[in-house]
């Protein structure tokens, strides 16, 4: 057994280093010093003015946290319970998707589901903001935990874009009923809800990818991946039917489809449903009895074929592709099944 009788360890010139020199030919690796300092700086908050030698001793997956009550509260950006709360908030945000063409089209935001259905989307993205500072985030393949450095982030990205759109969504539950030239001006501004997308695709796409351990297999993440474009699919042409009854609703001094296709009293879902019927058929080979009648209806019509085209060609590519992968994997699966037999 080798013992060191003294270990001196002296400080290079360059940013940073650690050099170990033993004087009984025992040798202390730098790599070592460097880690241990760089993890007492991130425990102390002062990763800005650490030396750029130390900076590097931080490996990709290392978790950066600080000291205080707080920490305690501070979830990890790939846990389970982040995981859950960014699903349900794709929930939430599917919602308003979902709902923003429908009640430019069909409904009125009187309507007491609607308004009632409003208020909790409107609360649950008031918790998401408060959320938003206990979720830790990835910063160059380093996990920050730390109370404040994730409060600076948060306010340097996100923060003041939901606090304004919680606001007003605040402001259209509260006083629903008003009208007037602001309020059409905040209806119109409510549009940017829909760059909450970004942010909740952002939030899929990790929560996604830690998934992979949570199905236990890439073949269940692909069976998702699936369902996902199939969802995706089915939103699109939810948008195309709402937009073909509001063409087919506009007074142009022409006949419109909606007047040949439904009665004085037809009931909403039998309206939605001739659309997203019609929508379908712009997508596919299959055909209905409603057909365009004016100018603008044959315009939308040509421009949903196009568009009908490029979507349905990009989702058979992507089915496709996964479906190849399946395979692959079903292929490998079997061969190491037979290594381990043989």
């Amino acid at each position: 057994e080798v013992k060191a009788e003294r270990l001196s360890i002296t400080s290079a010139n360059s940013a940073g280093e650690m050099q170990a020199t033993p004087s009984s030919g025992l040798v202390l690796l730098s790599q070592w010093a460097e880690d241990s300092t760089a993890s007492r700086s991130c425990a102390r908050g002062r990763w800005s003015s650490m030396p750029e030698g130390i900076k590097q001793a931080l490996r990709s997956g290392d978790v950066m946290k600080g000291q205080g009550c707080l920490q305690t509260f501070i979830m990890q950006p790939t846990g389970r319970k982040v995981i859950c709360w960014d699903f349900f908030m794709a929930i939430i945000m599917a919602y308003e998707v979902i709902a923003m063409p429908l009640k430019a089209a069909f409904l009125s935001d009187e309507d007491p589901l609607l308004l009632q259905l409003r208020q909790i989307a409107t609360w649950c993205w008031t918790l998401d903001i408060l959320m938003s500072f206990f979720r830790g985030h990835e910063l160059a393949g380093v996990v920050e935990m730390r109370p404040r450095r994730i409060a600076m982030h948060y306010l340097k990205s996100w923060l003041l874009f939901d606090v304004g759109i919680v606001s007003l969504d605040w402001y259209m539950v509260t006083y629903y009923k008003a009208r007037g030239p602001v309020i059409s001006v905040f209806r119109v501004l409510r549009l940017l809800r829909l760059v909450r997308v970004i942010k909740v695709s952002a939030r899929l796409v990790v929560s996604m990818w830690a998934m992979g351990d949570v199905l236990g297999s890439e073949s269940r993440v692909l069976a998702v991946g699936i369902v996902g474009l199939f969802g995706a699919l089915a939103l699109i042409l939810h948008y195309v039917a709402c937009g073909w009854f509001v063409v087919g609703s506009l007074d142009y001094g022409d006949t419109q489809w909606t007047s040949h296709a439904f009665a004085h009293n037809s009931r909403f879902t039998y309206k939605y449903l001739t659309s997203f019927h019609w929508s379908i058929t712009q997508f596919t080979p299959a055909s209905m009895e409603v057909t365009p009648t004016n100018t603008a209806e044959r315009l939308y019509t040509i421009t949903a074929i196009f568009f009908g085209v490029l979507v349905f060609s990009t989702l058979l590519s992507t089915i496709t592709n996964i479906t190849n992968r399946l395979r692959q994997i079903n292929l490998q699966k079997k061969a190491d099944e037979a290594l381990v037999q043989q």
